[in-house]
């Protein structure tokens, strides 16, 4: 028998928990419902990222469990424009409903969107293909 999963949201449709029998993820919000913690509980061990963002609302800072920090610089239109250590070279965008940019390992980034501009699909090569499905309020059914 497959492992359920039970989604959990708050009044402002922000997902809260995600839990199963071998698993718990738990998140928090600002007070302008940005993420602000998502602690991951995964066979006893915890792991906690926390995310910091810049007065544009734009995500600035990711901490991840080895007290790692990645940290997103942004162009003049509140784009990602380098992400240091990962990115160091500008991006280039050019929008369309499916965004694409080329990181400088030569690897193409897809990015697919549905008509609400909600990310529907990420493909990053052949290492990663990600689908995301939403009930009738657009919040992650599967």
């Amino acid at each position: 028998m497959a492992d359920s999963i039970v989604y959990a949201y708050d009044n402002a449709d922000n997902r809260t928990s995600v839990n199963s029998t071998t698993a718990t993820i738990t998140f928090t919000y600002d007070p302008v419902d940005r993420p602000k913690s998502k602690v991951e509980i995964i066979a006893g061990q915890t792991y906690s990222l926390s995310f910091r963002y810049d007065g544009n609302d734009n995500l600035r800072y990711i901490t991840y469990p080895n007290s790692r920090q990645v940290e997103y610089r942004y162009n003049a239109n509140n784009q990602v424009d380098t992400v240091p250590g990962y990115i160091n070279n500008s991006i280039t965008y050019t929008w369309q409903v499916n965004l694409r940019f080329l990181l400088h390992e030569r690897r193409e980034n897809d990015y697919g969107y549905n008509a609400r501009f909600v990310n529907e699909t990420i493909k990053a090569g052949s290492d990663l293909d990600l689908r995301y499905r939403f009930d009738s309020r657009g919040n992650t059914s599967q």
